[in-house]
């Protein structure tokens, strides 16, 4: 049979998350997926959920075996763990997120025991799947917690009910009150989820009531975990903040669009900042300005001063309230320039100031995890944007690669390049930061 993909990305995840399941095979490693499977590997367009017989043992299975690096890892539940899986290769990255657990378990609850799964699995294509009865009642229960239930997820339900009827009959009964079940198993039949759908509150209470909570010793345990859980979330944020520099003509914009897009499946969701935090702004959609800034009168000094330490208390007190929340939550925050920009480029803020307190203010900004600078030769820039004259643009252009060297965790693109290799440097980057830290944090070794 004929494999078809949509392009070429899907081709590379394809690859990607086939190698995965091989090395996990290998080592002897029990997975089976929960749902979702069917077009895989040819279309893989959200996360990878399976149970998983040790979650923790996954990252250090695919280091050994060098078949991808892990550039992310969010721990949502005690026992379960979403990895975020790089390789490097094509014009976009290949990212695929594989979300394993131990168990099933939400609000204090267990509703299904990893070896359910484990010991009661379907070989499809060449991976692990569960039987319907047990795919049924997972997703199920899934969505009915969540109080979800989509067109599409009563679609999938009905078509596995279908399957194994009698199974998923006996899945329900031991989730749902009788009647409750019967009133699901009609409408699996049916194929009309409408019943469910009008009552999904009643049948979330019925589902919780009925499955019950585990031991009061056991609750305390599973929150306690949780609380240690967030505690770990907040302090060691899984999210990444990037400031982008340059001289007008750079290509921060197009540059900022592209990352944004290319790098979301590695993070919970992103967010554009434009120079500083603007405390007290709503947080709309990102808009770079489209005034001429160039053209105004800089401030006098005593205004200038002022507003420097407006925007150092802006900067602090931004980052601490909305900046540093979005990194706890697993958020690429990138800023269309930053506060260095005052040092390269002071008139567009109208700073009429003395420089070296600029300079001296600077350890008091958070700094970003990474400073990038993109570079090209002056001419290069004005042929692109003439908002300053030649001779000003070289000025910026030194003073921006000033900066550069000043900064420990700063790096220089060579912003001449054709946009697609611009946008993969600077992706690379991001992506390697990320998987330092990662294989910092999990004392991850990755083979030779």
């Amino acid at each position: 049979m004929k494999q078809i993909y949509d392009s070429p990305t899907a081709v590379n995840r394809a690859e990607l998350f086939t190698d995965v399941i091989g090395v996990l095979a290998k080592e002897n490693h029990d997975l089976c997926l929960l749902h979702g499977y069917l077009d895989f590997p040819e279309s893989i367009s959200s996360d990878i959920d399976a149970i998983s017989e040790d979650p923790q043992e996954v990252p250090y299975i695919i280091a050994k075996n060098k078949v991808a690096t892990i550039v992310q890892v969010l721990q949502h539940e005690a026992t379960a763990f979403y990895y975020v899986l790089y390789r490097e290769g094509g014009v976009k990255p290949t990212l695929i997120a594989l979300d394993v657990s131990l168990d099933y378990r939400r609000n204090g609850r267990v509703f299904f025991k990893g070896e359910e799964f484990l010991q009661n699995r379907l070989p499809y294509k060449f991976f692990q799947v569960p039987t319907p009865q047990l795919e049924f009642a997972y997703y199920l229960v899934k969505k009915v917690a969540k109080g979800v239930l989509t067109e599409a997820h009563c679609q999938r339900l009905s078509d596995i009910y279908a399957e194994d009827t009698r199974g998923c009959q006996e899945q329900l009964l031991h989730f749902f009150p009788e009647i409750d079940a019967g009133v699901i198993s009609q409408a699996a039949a049916n194929r009309n989820w409408e019943s469910v759908n009008n009552q999904m509150g009643h049948f979330r209470q019925a589902l919780l009531g009925k499955v019950g909570r585990e031991n009061i010793l056991k609750v305390w345990v599973y929150w306690l975990k949780d609380l240690v859980r967030r505690i770990k979330r907040v302090l060691y944020p899984t999210g990444v903040m990037v400031a982008i520099l340059g001289p007008d003509g750079s290509g921060k914009s197009t540059v900022i669009t592209e990352v944004s897009q290319n790098l979301a499946p590695a993070f919970r969701r992103t967010h554009n900042m434009h120079i500083r935090p603007k405390l007290g702004i709503p947080a709309n959609h990102y808009h770079p300005p489209t005034i001429d800034p160039q053209g105004e009168a800089p401030r006098s000094w005593l205004m200038s001063t002022v507003k420097l330490f407006y925007y150092l208390f802006d900067y602090a007190v931004g980052y601490l309230l909305k900046v540093y929340p979005k990194l706890v939550y697993s958020t690429l925050v990138i800023f269309d320039r930053y506060y260095y920009d005052m040092i390269a480029d002071p008139k567009r803020y109208r700073y009429g100031g003395y420089l070296w307190l600029v300079k001296l203010l600077t350890p008091l900004i958070p700094k970003p995890d990474l400073l990038i600078v993109l570079d090209a030769p002056a001419e290069i820039l004005q042929s692109r944007k003439q908002e300053v004259p030649l001779a000003e643009t070289a000025r910026q252009r030194d003073a921006y690669l000033q900066i550069a060297q000043n900064m420990s965790n700063a790096y220089v693109v060579d912003a001449s390049l054709p946009i697609e290799e611009v946008v993969t440097q600077v992706e690379t980057i991001v992506l390697e930061y990320m998987r330092d830290r990662t294989a910092k944090r999990l004392r991850l070794t990755y083979s030779s």
